[in-house]
């Protein structure tokens, strides 16, 4: 189980990786298809900084993903929990 994220702005994903304690490297994917924009990005596959990112999103003291964001997530963390149960610790 991963947890994917490319931005155009290498300091979002800093911002993130560091309010968040996640432990991956933050990846430059450049010279990509004329159509596509320089990115960077970050997948997570531990289950601490996975846990650490649901926690996050699931924590009522913070502005909640509405719409698309919402239902993405919703539906990450669904297959993510039903899932998890058969990955040995």
């Amino acid at each position: 189980m991963v947890f994917y994220i490319e931005q155009s702005e290498n300091e979002v994903l800093d911002l993130i990786k560091d309010r968040l304690n996640l432990g991956p490297k933050i990846v430059f994917r450049q010279n990509r298809r004329k159509t596509f924009k320089d990115t960077y990005s970050l997948s997570i596959s531990s289950r601490k900084d996975i846990t650490s990112i649901i926690n996050y999103f699931n924590n009522p003291l913070l502005t909640p993903l509405h719409g698309q964001k919402k239902i993405q997530f919703e539906h990450w963390k669904n297959y993510y929990h039903s899932n998890i149960i058969s990955v040995p610790l």
